[in-house]
């Protein structure tokens, strides 16, 4: 609820505070527009699926994903809900916007609008660290430190504008390491120290991403489905439907892997750990995005012929990049409910990524409903291996308190 209809003091928070942060249905609205901007991008992507398109597609997934985790950021360290930073919001969701409409152009060479609604972007979250820096004085380094880093950013794809080719992907390239590598400097971790995260805040905010992410998985089977339907016999339509159940499974083993063990699990620490957290987010976001196009993509795999090469990869390789991602986040992580060691977590995730690879490769070898059962099979025993490892109350004693997410010090701190 807003304090003052028109304007009120962002309030600085931290871990320190003692307080627990909410997620705000503002944050809630602000992630559908990237979950369409996402979702854009993978239908451009899906005119041609190749490793040309799929760089390219990397290439513009990460912009959108450092936009999202700038806001995020922003409220993680700021209490502030009045008409001004709504209207500033508003704003940055018609850039976003921008952003899924000019992501197919981009990814044709014509990055005018893509870029120019980034930069737009940062400029305006640098607006909202300007804005708390003239109103909340403790705030002043943090926010000077990171507006200053929004605005280079901004800069620097902007110049990206005056260069072709090559040029302006380098450009690109140096206004995303800044993002990236701004968190680890010498100056961000004493910032990092003063004004530590909320982690549970940040958990629940990348947890919320991914599971509306994970439910663009459902709208891709089912428009498959859906455009199927009427248009084939009895027997291509059970085919059909029975490849809808496999990747649906698929969808359901993900949502079952990330909530009941990444979203559950607590840092350990180490001074490292936020930040391979939060960095480990970043591939498994693509990864899910992907995934959710794959499973459109190889629905209709016959029951005879090996399914198409460049699609039967992209649904193996975006599930092994996930498992990847699981497993480098479980080595930093621990899940108290488990009844083996974190390493045995780890080894899990990995073998079975290299499986769904060498499954890809030889799957000319098979048919393509074939195919898709083993890659459902490799995926639920990831889910079999947890709850054969995991009692149900946890291996706590009687009478001890619930763990609770921690921030170490390791916490990343990348409002970007």
């Amino acid at each position: 609820m807003i304090r003052s209809r028109w304007f009120h003091v962002p309030v600085l928070h931290s871990a320190l505070s003692g307080r627990a942060k909410k997620v705000t249905w503002l944050e809630l609205f602000y992630d559908l527009m990237f979950v369409a901007a996402f979702s854009q991008l993978a239908e451009a992507l899906s005119e041609e699926v190749s490793i040309q398109n799929l760089f390219l597609f990397i290439g513009h997934f990460v912009p959108l994903w450092m936009a999202w985790t700038g806001f995020t950021f922003f409220n993680n360290r700021f209490d502030v809900d009045d008409s001004l930073h709504r209207t500033l919001v508003f704003l940055k969701m018609v850039t976003i916007g921008a952003m899924a409409i000019g992501s197919s152009e981009a990814m044709a060479g014509q990055p005018l609008l893509f870029t120019t609604s980034f930069a737009t972007s940062q400029l305006l979250l640098a607006g909202m660290y300007l804005r708390s820096w003239r109103q909340v004085a403790n705030s002043r380094p943090y926010c000077a430190f990171w507006g200053g880093v929004s605005f280079a950013a901004a800069a620097i794809f902007s110049t990206s504008l005056l260069l072709d080719g090559a040029g302006r992907y380098l450009s690109w390239g140096l206004g995303i390491m800044l993002l990236l590598l701004a968190p680890i400097s010498k100056q961000s971790m004493a910032l990092r120290a003063r004004f530590p995260s909320d982690f549970e805040h940040l958990s629940e905010r990348f947890g919320l991403l991914t599971i509306i992410v994970l439910g663009e998985s459902f709208v891709e089977i089912l428009a498959q489905l859906a455009d199927a339907h009427g248009t084939l016999g009895d027997h291509g339509m059970v085919q059909q439907l029975l490849h809808g159940a496999f990747n649906m499974l698929l969808t359901y083993g993900i949502w079952w892997l990330y909530f009941d063990d990444i979203a559950g699990a607590e840092l350990k620490k180490h001074p490292s750990a936020g930040s391979i957290w939060y960095a480990t987010h970043l591939p498994l976001s693509a990864g899910i995005t992907l995934l959710g196009l794959a499973v459109g993509k190889t629905i209709d795999f016959g029951p005879e012929l090996p399914g198409t090469e460049n699609y039967r990869w992209l649904l193996a390789g975006s599930l092994a990049s996930i498992l990847l991602c699981f497993a480098v986040i479980d080595s930093i992580t621990v899940w108290q409910r488990a009844r083996l060691s974190d390493r045995s977590r780890v080894a899990s995730r990995a073998v079975a990524a290299v499986m769904l690879l060498v499954l890809a490769a030889t799957g000319d070898a098979m048919s393509g409903s074939t195919f898709l059962l083993l890659v459902a099979v490799l995926t639920t025993s990831q889910v079999l291996f947890d709850l054969v490892f995991s009692p149900f109350e946890g291996h706590k004693e009687e009478g001890e308190p619930p763990s609770t997410a921690t921030a170490p010090q390791g916490t990343h701190d990348t409002p970007t």
